[in-house]
């Protein structure tokens, strides 16, 4: 190892011992794996720090949380929309349906009572989740079954 990678691995060591010392100092490092992140304990700041060359180089990581939220938040609103779109074609086939009765049109044969035969809300939920729950059973099946197979040197994996 050369002196130059000694000396960053020694500042790093120094640098992760000093951090780790006291929870009173402003940042703590942890190294996880060639990074190392560095929160500032005042702001809450996580920046991210690598080795280049001799020094530890930390960059302003993305606000992921603030990022997280701006996206539930437009997609909160857009669940609304598509909500109030929903409730106006219902309400819009709901009058339809009564025009056409008060009209004395009688809906094609075999399609009376199609709505009311469809599954709920809480009904689709709960397929989704067995489904869900399904394919996480397979994936772990599958799992073993590779680390159970033998590999192509005829070993156990």
């Amino acid at each position: 190892m050369s002196r130059s990678a000694i000396a960053v691995a020694a500042g790093i060591a120094a640098l992760l011992a000093v951090a780790g010392a006291s929870a009173d100092e402003r940042y703590s490092l942890e190294r996880r794996g060639s990074v190392v992140v560095r929160l500032d304990h005042e702001t809450g700041a996580v920046s991210r720090c690598e080795e280049r060359g001799k020094s530890l180089v930390c960059e302003a990581a993305a606000d992921d949380l603030a990022a997280l939220q701006d996206e539930v938040a437009r997609l909160d609103t857009a669940l609304g929309e598509e909500k109030a779109k929903s409730d106006a074609l219902g309400a819009e086939n709901r009058a339809l349906r009564r025009a056409l009765r008060d009209a004395g049109v009688r809906p094609p044969e075999g399609s009376e009572g199609l709505a009311e035969g469809l599954p709920s809300e809480a009904e689709v939920k709960d397929l989704a989740g067995w489904i869900a729950m399904v394919a996480r059973v397979m994936r772990g099946l599958m799992g073993e079954e590779e680390r159970d197979a033998p590999s192509s040197d005829g070993k156990r994996l």
